[in-house]
């Protein structure tokens, strides 16, 4: 059984963010500090970044960047995953968990509409070592094509959710 990774008061609420030099400084609610290169945490395609008029939003829980064609954001989780190896590592194993899970969900729904493999690669266009390899957990399966193969299944997200809605 996985341990579940208990968040310090004020773990989550960024106080404070300034750019020095090529880093962001963050500090945090729970007394930490972290410094990060800006190239590891800025997303390529935004143009006119203006770094000097960063912002905390409303409740702490991301760092604001002006920026066009929208305002870039860094949540508090992503600071987090790149600078705690503790809750890097546990975030890593619950999406593991979770990949699995999706898979075996998948597999029952398939299952349960007496679909093969091969017919629901067909239905999905997707290539069947995709559908084994997502049912098995091995990859992440993306939203659009986890929606593509819900929908060649006539069924929902609802479905794969709750194991209580019966095919």
């Amino acid at each position: 059984m996985a341990k579940f990774f208990k968040l310090k008061k004020g773990y989550q609420t960024i106080t404070y963010a300034e750019v020095v030099g090529k880093d962001l400084k963050i500090s945090f609610a729970d007394k930490n500090t972290v410094t990060l290169p800006l190239k590891k945490i800025l997303v390529r395609g935004y143009k006119n970044l203006q770094l000097d008029d960063l912002y905390m939003d409303f409740d702490g829980s991301r760092i604001m960047i002006p920026a066009k064609p929208m305002d870039f954001e860094i949540p508090w989780h992503a600071i987090r995953q790149l600078t705690d190896p503790v809750f890097s590592k546990t975030t890593e194993e619950f999406a593991k968990r979770q990949q699995i899970m999706i898979g075996e969900r998948l597999q029952s729904l398939r299952k349960a509409r007496n679909f093969s493999i091969e017919k629901l690669s067909k239905k999905s266009a997707l290539p069947a070592s995709a559908v084994r390899n997502i049912e098995k957990g091995i990859v992440r399966v993306n939203h659009s094509r986890l929606k593509k193969l819900l929908d060649s299944m006539g069924c929902s997200f609802s479905d794969l959710a709750d194991p209580k809605n019966r095919p």
